[in-house]
């Protein structure tokens, strides 16, 4: 997963909670739900050596055309 998360355009990339059984430290074990995505958002930073409030904008503004939300 690391791998192909680096391999993901910008303008491609989306951060989601749809994993049940793949929810990020500290929470492993319990459910994956929308409070989790600030960890997975700075998980995915570190891993892309960008700052994390540059990749939730970047997931929020992709969100926002791939589900055409205004």
């Amino acid at each position: 997963l690391r791998e192909a998360a680096a391999l993901i355009p910008p303008d491609q990339l989306l951060v989601e909670t749809d994993a049940p059984f793949l929810t990020p430290h500290p929470f492993r074990g319990a459910p994956n739900e929308p409070y989790c995505l600030p960890y997975t958002v700075r998980a995915l930073a570190d891993l892309l050596d960008r700052p994390a409030r540059d990749v939730a904008e970047q997931s929020f503004l992709n969100a926002r055309r791939v589900y055409e939300l205004d």
